[in-house]
């Protein structure tokens, strides 16, 4: 996606961002990282959300711990660190803002982050923290001190954080387990398009010469149950087939014995004529 919109001549998506701000794990601790592969510069748009970022705990919720993070990148990994590191490759400004302090930490890469390992309080208060930077920076108000823009009823609405949190984890979110038709993709585009102006679904495809990743189609398959007899029968039935072998191979062994008694039995008697 993001050679595509680099490349093309007739997309100006990337050509005009100020920054790119990835997410990762944010419903869990008090704590918040900001990952960075190049910590930005003074007076850069990057470094005006930072600013913005600090300001906003600071005045609202200094019980959340935050410090900035510098990574670089390592091109000699097979998979890269951060997802902000894929921008920052192509010389777009971009951080990840995270709850955990690694990208080693053992439980971003589990695959038991079920629904009971996120904290609705603390998701939808660092949702609201990161909306506040972001609206300071697009509405341009770093400089009104305390104003909080996103209050009252404009605030997040914790309910329906947790209404969406129980319907993404009720469903299987792995690649090969969403078909594009997948009732998940209508509702979060439906939902999307409730507050934003151009909502587009594009789906992509694994380049078939040399893919990064093979997924397996195969969702739904077909078990089927039969009702067989039991083990013991199995035994009773071999036990009967080496008995008939026995048999047949004694017949052929002792045959001579067999026709002799045969021909006793089908030759005539000679009836004593008094």
């Amino acid at each position: 996606w993001i050679e595509d919109n680099l490349d093309s001549q007739d997309s100006n998506l990337l050509s005009d961002v100020a920054y790119v701000l990835c997410l990762d794990g944010i419903g869990k601790s008090d704590e918040m990282y900001l990952h960075v592969s190049k910590p930005p510069k003074e007076d850069s748009p990057g470094h005006h959300f930072l600013q913005n970022l600090q300001n906003v705990l600071k005045s609202f919720y200094p019980g959340v711990i935050f410090e900035m993070v510098h990574k670089k990148i390592n091109l000699a990994d097979d998979f890269l660190a951060w997802e902000h590191e894929r921008f920052s490759i192509k010389r777009l400004p971009a951080f990840t803002i995270s709850h955990f302090n690694s990208h080693k930490d053992p439980d971003r890469s589990t695959i038991l982050d079920q629904r009971e390992s996120v904290d609705v309080g603390k998701l939808s208060r660092n949702i609201e923290i990161v909306a506040e930077a972001l609206a300071r920076y697009v509405y341009n108000v770093s400089s009104h001190g305390n104003l909080q823009l996103f209050s009252g009823g404009l605030g997040v609405q914790q309910d329906l954080v947790e209404a969406w949190l129980g319907q993404l984890t009720s469903q299987p979110r792995a690649t090969q387990l969403l078909p594009k038709d997948h009732s998940l993709h209508s509702n979060l585009e439906e939902a999307m398009s409730r507050y934003l102006k151009d909502v587009k679904r594009t789906t992509f495809k694994a380049d078939k010469r040399d893919p990064e990743f093979q997924f397996y189609d195969g969702a739904t398959y077909t078990m089927s149950a039969y009702n067989v007899k039991p083990a013991i029968f199995d035994l009773f039935l071999a036990v009967a087939i080496l008995g008939y072998l026995a048999v047949v191979y004694l017949a052929v062994q002792n045959f001579h014995f067999l026709y002799s008694a045969m021909q006793k039995l089908s030759s005539p008697k000679k009836l004593k004529v008094q």
